[in-house]
């Protein structure tokens, strides 16, 4: 029997609900309708509780026309954290990929996954494609790029409005050209993990200076440095007999086209003294710093060293930087290219997929695709698209085929969201990637009843989660110390949707001496109100009236009162009576009987409207005859005399008799 209920909300319970917190909730677009029409409903995805996914149909004027013929629809999705970077466990990363010599191209999720397989103990969450890259050759990055701290091109593609974007360990960004030394150094790496400067390079793939240190490897000889060529035993034009030659064998090295630098990171294999000829040959993975003088005599075999240009001025500090094309909005303000005139215009409007991404007020980024439409959005759509999701600050990154943003499954996959305008991912030159230090547990929720929920947390890895302490658990308004095997909250409403955040502190990854702030969130539902049987019916029928009964027998009886019969129009006060008789109704109509009534709660004590369903009950058309006298009136030794009445207003009965031992003894006629 299907059951409509009302909970009757006192003001106590209202106070309650309104504590009630939804840390995930989709986000409302807010957006200027001169560029922007419309948008449908934001789907939003749960990303281990630390970020969401917001899918969105977004329509949109291309280049701010309001004309109907301009009008495209750009499906639209993003990834914003549910809290803020800033000194939390999730950082921005740029990646690239290849071999130990060579630049190559990789498929953003591809990258993804080496990231997690390089990094044991970060996860990626969420990412998008990022600088544009040679893809005509070897899909070298084109602009400058970091990861890690490894700084593989310094080369500023300053023209044309081009910039780069630098990612800070506590979550902070910078955007801009950036600032760094015109030569590279040789740096040595420190147990702490950190790199200490040993020296300056003086030149790299030139004829050895007197003074100081140089820098030879195979880019010194192959006529192709761009293309994936080997260079096999090759011998260096140089008579180095007088220098001291340090052999690299490096893991990475990287050719800067614009600069000629090559970033080298490696070991210290072989130190060696009075050998005029040295040779390059690719599969041994050797390049060679040179020196006259002491420079380098700090060096040891077995040290590990790294040959770049250092970060200076505000970009000091920067571990992750990447190219951005353009800039989109400023400060809160959409950038206008139709004034700018040092910019590739054929960009500005053309049909492409866009990836883009965007920087709250504070600070918190935001990743997103525009697929294209009818039209692919314009510089200004682009802008306003990020200002409509809440970003005061927005860049462009390379689109087309390229486009791609992807997500984490929980399988421990990556899932391309966006629709890829070549049909498939396409290799990239890097991607920029959402990453979070594994914690080692996933919060979990259980034994969820109507008024509690159990939080525990399931230990995956117990080398990262020996790194976690101070964790607490919020779920409303309510924060308590987390205790191994779960915390139990109490107090809760029943049938309500809650977010539990897990909050707790954690090691930072490059300075174990600090702590940084860290949550993950998981949302369930409370189990609501289980309705009792009602055990109310329609027993029998005349032709003015309608028996109703109240099955007494049934354990929770009691908690069923205040009973309303409505019959047709009518109502009839039933209350707490296990009997009733609806009365004074017409003759041969069939009425909808169905009964309203009060449950109370007798954990809570509240009480609950409910109502059955309506059943339909027909009088009959006629009086039902009945016996209204039947008294012994005398007797005597062989006779008995009875007296007698019953009702018969429709005149309906045929015959009427007396019964004695069950056998006819009398027919009678009169009433």
């Amino acid at each position: 029997m299907k059951k409509i209920f009302k909970l009757i909300v006192f003001s106590m319970l209202v106070m309650c609900f309104s504590a009630v917190i939804t840390l995930n909730a989709a986000p409302k677009l807010q957006y200027d309708t001169k560029v922007i029409k419309s948008n449908t409903e934001i789907v939003s995805t749960d990303l281990f509780g630390v970020a969401t996914l917001n899918q969105s149909e977004i329509s949109s004027y291309n280049g701010g026309v309001l004309e109907e013929s301009k009008l495209a629809v750009h499906p639209t999705s993003w990834v914003e954290l549910n809290g803020s970077i800033k000194d939390s466990n999730i950082r921005v990363v740029n990646y690239t990929s290849g071999s130990a010599t060579h630049w190559q191209g990789k498929k953003p999720t591809e990258l993804a996954a080496i990231y997690e397989k390089e990094n044991p103990g970060w996860i990626v969450v969420a990412g998008i494609n990022g600088d544009f890259f040679h893809i005509s050759d070897n899909d070298e990055i084109c602009g400058t790029s970091m990861q890690e701290g490894d700084f593989y091109k310094s080369y500023k593609w300053d023209t044309q409005g081009h910039m780069a974007l630098g990612f800070y360990d506590d979550g902070s960004y910078i955007s801009g050209i950036v600032e760094a030394t015109s030569n590279e150094y040789v740096q040595i790496l420190k147990a702490d993990g950190t790199y200490e400067d040993i020296c300056e390079i003086k030149a790299i793939d030139k004829t050895p200076t007197e003074a100081g240190v140089s820098l030879l490897t195979r880019y010194d000889i192959t006529t192709s440095p761009y293309m994936k060529l080997d260079v096999l035993n090759a011998a260096l034009d140089y008579d180095l007999s007088d220098y001291k030659v340090y052999s690299i064998t490096y893991e990475t090295q990287r050719l800067d086209r614009g600069t000629k630098k090559v970033f080298l990171k490696g070991i210290v294999s072989e130190i060696s003294t009075n050998q005029a000829t040295y040779k390059i040959n690719d599969p041994d993975n050797v390049s060679y710093l040179v020196c006259k003088d002491n420079s380098l005599d700090s060096l040891q075999v077995g040290d590990e060293i790294r040959c770049q240009c250092k970060l200076t001025g505000a970009w000091e500090g920067v571990t992750n930087i990447t190219m951005a094309y353009n800039q989109v909005l400023k400060n809160g303000n959409v950038v206008d290219y139709s004034t700018i005139t040092d910019v590739n215009t054929g960009y500005v409007n053309c049909n492409k997929n866009r990836t883009v991404m965007g920087f709250k007020e504070d600070g918190t980024p935001v990743i997103m695709s525009i697929e294209k439409g009818a039209f692919g959005a314009a510089y200004n759509e682009c802008g306003e698209i990020l200002k409509a999701v809440g970003c005061e600050q927005g860049f462009l990154f390379d689109g087309g085929g390229s486009a791609c943003i992807f997500v984490r499954t929980e399988e421990g996959t990556f899932k391309t969201i966006n629709k890829q305008e070549d049909g498939n991912e396409r290799s990239d030159g890097n991607a920029v990637l959402l990453v979070m230090r594994d914690p080692g547990f996933k919060a979990e929720v259980n034994n969820v009843e109507r008024f509690s929920a159990t939080i525990k947390l399931n230990i995956k890895n117990n080398e990262y989660f020996n790194e976690v302490s101070n964790i607490l658990v919020t779920v409303g308004n309510k924060t308590v110390p987390y205790q191994d095997g779960g915390v139990t909250i109490d107090g809760l409403e029943e049938n309500t949707t809650y977010t539990a955040k897990i909050s707790y502190q954690m090691k930072k990854h490059n300075d174990t001496t600090k702590n940084v702030s860290a949550f993950e969130q998981v949302t369930f539902t409370t189990k609501e109100f289980e309705y009792p049987e009602a055990g109310l019916s329609v027993v029998s029928s005349t032709h003015n009236s309608i028996f109703v009964k109240k099955d007494m027998s049934l354990s929770t009886a009691n908690q069923i009162t205040k009973v309303i019969v409505h019959v047709g129009k009518e109502q009839f006060n039933m209350g707490n009576n296990a009997e009733f008789i609806c009365s004074d109704l017409y003759k041969d109509v069939e009425y909808d009987v169905y009964f309203e009534y009060t449950i109370v709660d007798p954990i809570s004590g509240k009480e609950y409207l409910a109502t059955t369903e309506p059943v339909k009950v027909r009088t009959s058309a006629y009086c039902i005859p009945s016996i209204t006298k039947f008294i012994e009136n005398r007797k005597s030794s062989s006779s008995i005399t009875f007296e007698y009445e019953y009702l018969d207003e429709d005149r309906i009965v045929e015959n009427a008799y007396v019964l004695v031992n069950g056998e006819k003894a009398k027919e009678v006629s009169s009433k």
